[in-house]
């Protein structure tokens, strides 16, 4: 197949596009068989979908070691953002956004100083949603300790379990926060990992 005709199938098919990438190592099996398990129709066509746990924040837990603790911080990131943009009603108080702030920092230089800062604004979310937590309904609570979720995965980014764990927490404190649902954020993760 000459390299034009390659290009269209790639485009045409993405069965096609996505064994070529398996192929020529710009994917891992191991990441195609996970987005396969989650039911990724493209993913099913190609790999053998491999054994993941029925409960979701296990799921998350492995897709999120899978993406890497840089793109699962960005990821939580967004979700973090979601979460505040849907329940957060306190537009003059920025901590939450600060604290998302300082998480997607150090997911852009994963340095010393990021982490630090990521780790002081965990600590004042952290802080923030205990403090308000028997004046304000659940709703704000939850988007505070999505916000603080998230500026712990960067914080704890360096100790692999810890920052899993944290990501997990994040996806289930934007989902009680109403943001978005669970097979959403496999969705998402899913696509993330096919990028």
């Amino acid at each position: 197949m000459s390299d034009v005709a390659l290009r269209r199938a790639q485009r045409d098919d993405p069965t096609v596009a996505l064994t070529w990438r398996l192929r020529h190592g710009e994917i891992s099996v191991e990441r195609v068989a996970y987005v396969a398990a989650l039911g990724h129709r493209i993913a099913l066509q190609v790999v053998e979908p491999a054994e993941i746990s029925e409960d979701k924040r296990n799921q998350v837990e492995q897709g999120a070691a899978l993406l890497g603790s840089v793109k699962a911080t960005r990821w939580v990131c967004d979700l973090a953002e979601c979460a505040v943009a849907h329940a957060w009603i306190n537009v003059s108080d920025h901590r939450p956004a600060e604290a998302i702030a300082a998480a997607r920092a150090w997911a852009d230089c994963p340095c010393e100083a990021h982490e630090r800062m990521a780790r002081t604004a965990r600590g004042d979310a952290e802080a923030a949603a205990i403090s308000i937590s028997s004046l304000l309904t659940r709703g704000p609570k939850v988007v505070w300790e999505a916000a603080w979720a998230a500026a712990a995965a960067a914080a704890t980014a360096l100790h692999k379990a810890a920052w899993m764990v944290e990501t997990s927490w994040t996806v289930e404190k934007a989902i009680r926060a109403g943001a978005i649902t669970w097979d959403d954020a496999l969705d998402d993760l899913a696509e993330r990992l096919m990028t």
